[in-house]
């Protein structure tokens, strides 16, 4: 049976620190939108040049491409979904308005797993079988 349980309003995140983010629901849609403009950002930043079949030169740095592909997953995801947010501050401390820019610094910021959380009710019906 297909739960149809994902999202259908935003909704807010917790993140660490006491930050919480107001998302857009993801859709299938956004998340591969996220992954393609993810490989094309990592692939020009490593000067990647993919063969037809789409494979990566036998002396990429694989694992400096994997981290420069999820860090720019991370920020894709968030550009698109994050609407609002509470309890993220500036450098001086004050509330930091929701600007591209200031979306890509929280989506870099170690350790609060921002593409970790937002995707857990697509990879939850994924591993339903409901995908």
């Amino acid at each position: 049976m297909i739960r149809l349980s994902l999202p259908q309003e935003p909704y807010w995140l917790d993140l660490a620190g006491g930050a919480r983010v107001k998302v857009k629901p993801l859709t299938s849609a956004d998340h591969v939108a996220a992954h393609g403009h993810a490989r094309q950002d990592a692939d020009a930043k490593n000067g990647i040049v993919r063969d037809v079949d789409g494979k990566c030169p036998d002396e990429t740095d694989m694992i400096r491409l994997n981290a420069d592909y999820f860090q720019s997953f991370a920020i894709h995801l968030a550009l698109d979904g994050i609407v609002e947010w509470e309890g993220v501050g500036d450098k001086d401390g004050n509330l930091a308005e929701v600007t591209p820019e200031n979306i890509k610094t929280l989506a870099m910021t170690p350790g609060i797993n921002f593409a970790t959380k937002y995707t857990e009710f697509m990879n939850a019906v994924k591993s339903e079988g409901n995908a």
